[in-house]
């Protein structure tokens, strides 16, 4: 019996802790995006949360995380279907180096994590990209 109550207390998967804070590109708020904290440890699945008027927030499992922003907006006037159909067209406003190139890190703690700000730079014509 009580290795049944120890287990119901402490079994399961990995504990989990709130992470909160904002995005900015070019110092403004993104306004709709995502944020994903990929593991280190492969063994670990991301954890992902919605990026809503510049501020996010999600569970995320303790541990070193690899962050990955992402944000599209419309291209208004283009068409994507066949023959000229209107299915809507999105381009990326988030440079690779936020996302599939990512250098950005967070160390999770044990504990919850608030008010962790990523101010991030889009790319500019004649520039290059650290």
């Amino acid at each position: 019996m009580l290795a049944i109550v120890a287990c119901l207390a402490g079994c399961g998967g990995p504990s989990v802790v709130k992470v909160s804070g904002r995005v900015t590109l070019d110092g403004k708020g993104v306004e709709d995006g995502e944020i994903v904290l990929v593991p280190t440890d492969p063994k670990l699945g991301p954890d992902a949360g919605k990026i809503t008027g510049g501020r996010f927030e999600l569970m995320a499992k303790p541990g070193a995380k690899k962050v990955e922003i992402r944000a599209n907006r419309e291209i208004t006037g283009k068409k994507d279907g066949a023959m000229g159909s209107p299915f809507k067209t999105f381009e990326s406003i988030i440079p690779d180096r936020y996302n599939d190139r990512s250098g950005l890190t967070l160390d999770v703690p044990t504990t919850d994590v608030t008010e962790k700000l990523f101010e991030l730079k889009s790319e500019k014509r004649g520039s290059k990209a650290p």
